[in-house]
């Protein structure tokens, strides 16, 4: 799939595992989208800071600053982009309910991976659609 006129192609892949990394960019790659990978929180800020993106992919457990520090760095410098915390745990960490991030915990479904990525697409009659 090629990525839509207008649309923003460039997602944000996070996690120290990489094997994880590999399987979410080959997925994200499938719907057009530009993926750039961090193995940790401090360079997840770095590229936040100096690049726009779609959607950022992070895994709730790196090396670096906590979730909580990443997501509130994160809002104010793209308070716009979509966020995906993903864990191994079953549920979302604390710091990170209610700031609107959502989550899925590992293994990640990719038929439900492939849901979300869909739903950034924009709609032809709506503008932007969010899953």
């Amino acid at each position: 799939m090629t990525p839509l006129p207008g649309h923003s192609a460039s997602i944000l892949i996070a996690d120290d595992d990489p094997l994880i990394r590999l399987v979410l960019r080959h997925a994200s790659e499938r719907h057009g989208y530009q993926v750039i990978e961090v193995s940790n929180g401090s360079d997840l800020l770095e590229r936040v800071a100096a690049s726009s993106f779609k959607l950022c992919i992070m895994d709730a457990s790196m090396p670096g600053p906590s979730v909580g520090v990443r997501l509130t760095t994160m809002r104010s410098v793209a308070p716009a982009m979509e966020v995906l915390i993903i864990s191994g745990y079953a549920e979302q960490p604390e710091s990170a309910r209610g700031s609107g991030a959502r989550f899925m915990s590992k293994p990640i479904e990719l038929a439900s991976f492939d849901k979300l990525l869909d739903g950034l697409r924009p709609s032809p009659s709506l503008g932007s659609a969010k899953a």
